[in-house]
């Protein structure tokens, strides 16, 4: 009987053989203006938030910047998901927009893109102590956010430069170097993800 003798044959098999069927996503966001009030990206934090692992998440960047308290809710996001984020620096990523770019997992960075770091503005009101009180919470604040997402790639110099009020600005080829010496230098987050990459974007 051929059905009797087919199933003799895969008894014999030395090897047992099972497949899984794994879905990855790929989530791709264009932040391409001025990064406005949280309350409208909070589509984008969710999705980012509620990535998976395995999943990769996308951030092109061509923005001048903007609310601090969205790109650091952003930046949150991104460092807490388990999915694989990779920022690409499209064309520009100034003031806020390079935070979110050196936050991720991996860069990708355009022959003809740029960056500038500098300062924070803004503006307050109210009586003189407490808008002196939130100005020097600001300032610590800020300060502190430059050294933890700016550092190695900026130097101590640089940042208290910044600090000072003095506008850094970096073309690709400056860019690409010090993404480079941030790769050798940084050791991988055993906690979370792997170690950040640099590629050349296409």
């Amino acid at each position: 009987n051929y059905c009797q003798l087919n199933e003799e044959k895969k008894e014999k098999l030395p090897y047992s053989f099972y497949e899984t069927t794994i879905t990855n996503r790929i989530l791709t966001f264009y932040i391409s203006d001025t990064i406005e009030d949280p309350l409208k990206y909070t589509d984008m934090i969710h999705k980012i938030n509620t990535a998976q692992t395995g999943d990769i998440v996308y951030i092109h960047l061509n923005t001048p910047g903007g609310y601090m308290s969205t790109g650091v809710q952003i930046i949150n996001a991104m460092q807490s998901t388990p999915a694989h984020v990779v920022t690409v620096l499209a064309a520009r990523a100034y003031s806020m927009g390079t935070f979110i770019f050196l936050a991720s997992d991996e860069y990708l960075l355009h022959d003809d893109s740029r960056m500038m770091f500098h300062n924070f503005s803004g503006e307050t009101g109210g009586k003189g102590h407490e808008m002196a009180s939130m100005v020097e919470s600001t300032v610590s604040w800020f300060t502190k956010l430059l050294k933890k997402y700016c550092s190695p790639f900026l130097t101590d110099d640089e940042i208290n430069r910044i600090i000072k009020g003095e506008d850094i600005w970096m073309d690709a080829d400056e860019i690409r170097k010090r993404l480079t010496k941030i790769d050798k230098k940084k050791k991988p987050d055993k906690k979370k993800k792997s170690k950040k990459k640099l590629k050349q974007a296409s």
